[in-house]
């Protein structure tokens, strides 16, 4: 069974989409024009809400990818991972390189796979 959480009308892309297990969760982004730390932690609201969707949380989360603009960006990026997964943190990797937007002042975004077993 498929879940699709959808995007905004007029979007070509979902915000998030289970298959079985295995949930996807794509583009998730803070406020561009805004500062780093409020961007970065924007990111991971949205991603909770959209992880919720699904009747998930972070903890679910097995795989993250970060997309950056700025170098400067990382710091903030390792604190929010830092107060989020305490104990164990997802694998993840960061990809960084012209906007990741276009260029509207969006300095990241992230993506993430989480993996939960249904029950029943």
């Amino acid at each position: 069974m498929v879940s699709v959480l959808e995007s905004a009308p007029g979007r070509i892309r979902a915000d998030g989409v289970r298959a079985e297990d295995v949930t996807f969760i794509g583009y998730c982004a803070g406020a561009p024009g805004a500062g780093i730390a409020d961007q970065v932690e924007g990111a991971f609201r949205e991603m909770e809400r959209r992880l919720a969707f699904f009747g998930l949380s972070l903890s679910d989360v097995v795989q993250m990818d970060f997309l950056i603009r700025d170098a400067r960006v990382l710091p903030a990026v390792e604190q929010a991972l830092g107060e989020r997964f305490r104990e164990s943190r997802p694998a993840h990797r960061t990809v960084g390189g012209p906007a990741p937007d276009g260029g509207d002042g969006l300095l990241f975004r992230m993506d993430a796979v989480a993996y939960a077993p249904r029950s029943g």
